[in-house]
C-alpha cells in the first residue's frame, strides 16, 4: 500500500522563536478586539425594536402581527449589521446561549402579564410596563453579551 507522505505533506516544525511570535501576535489580536468599542447604534437598536414588539399588540389586526413579525425581523438584519461590520464572527458561546435564552423566557412571561392585564383586567398599560421593561433588558444583555469572556482561549 502506498502512502502520498512527502516533504509538501508534512507539518513544519516551528522553532520557539516563531511559536512565541506566533502566541504573541493571538493575544495582541485578542486585546484589539476587547479594546474595540461597540457602537452605540447598536443596543440602542436592539432595545428599540424589542420594546416596540409587545406595544404591536395595541395594532388593529393583522396588522399589528405584520408589525411585529417586522420588529423581530429588524432584531436579526440589526444583529446581522453589527456582526459584518465589527467583523465579529459569533460562536454562539454558552454564555451567550444560556443569557439569551433566559432572557426570551423572561420577557416571554412579560408578555404573558401583559396579556392577563389587558384581557382579564381591561388594564392597556401593561403592555407600556412590558415595553419599557423590555428595552432595559435587551439594552443591558446586549452590553453583557459583547464583552468577552473571562476564560483565555
Amino acid at each position: 500500500m502506498e502512502t502520498h507522505a512527502s516533504s509538501q505533506n508534512s507539518v513544519p516544525v516551528l522553532s520557539r522563536e516563531e511559536a512565541a511570535a506566533a502566541l504573541r501576535e493571538v493575544e495582541q489580536v485578542q486585546a484589539t478586539l476587547r479594546a474595540t468599542p461597540m457602537p452605540m447604534w447598536y443596543p440602542v437598536a436592539i432595545a428599540l425594536l424589542s420594546a416596540a414588539s409587545p406595544l404591536s399588540v395595541l395594532l388593529p389586526q393583522p396588522a399589528g402581527a405584520v408589525v411585529s413579525v417586522a420588529l423581530v425581523a429588524g432584531i436579526v438584519v440589526a444583529m446581522r449589521v453589527f456582526l459584518d461590520r465589527s467583523g465579529i464572527v459569533s460562536r454562539g458561546d454558552r454564555r451567550q446561549v444560556v443569557v439569551m435564552s433566559l432572557a426570551a423566557l423572561f420577557l416571554v412571561g412579560l408578555m404573558a402579564g401583559a396579556t392577563v392585564l389587558d384581557v382579564r383586567y381591561g388594564l392597556e398599560w401593561g403592555w407600556g410596563v412590558s415595553a419599557a421593561v423590555n428595552a432595559v433588558v435587551m439594552f443591558a444583555l446586549t452590553l453583557y453579551c459583547r464583552r468577552p469572556s473571562r476564560k483565555s482561549a
